[in-house]
């Protein structure tokens, strides 16, 4: 069954943040938790890294995806905004 791809649309403020030294994963799997909370409000939100991992394609191992989330929580604390 073909996914739906959705586009995720931002403020240029995006623009701002210092993430020049981010892999595409790591953007991607910040865009899609992203496309998954936008619009919740202040509404808490359970992020599913399976479900993650289907929104970015993701086909690699499993070590390598435990590594990807790991940078990106590394790098997500640091920005600054």
């Amino acid at each position: 069954m073909a996914r739906e791809r959705e586009v995720v649309k931002y403020h240029n403020d995006l623009n701002e943040m210092p993430m020049r030294n981010w892999t595409s994963e790591e953007m991607n799997l910040f865009f899609a938790m992203i496309m998954k909370i936008r619009d919740k409000g202040t509404a808490t939100i359970e992020l599913n890294t399976d479900e993650l991992k289907a929104i970015v394609d993701y086909q690699d191992r499993l070590y390598r995806w435990r590594s990807t989330i790991e940078r990106f929580a590394d790098k997500a604390l640091t920005l600054k905004f």
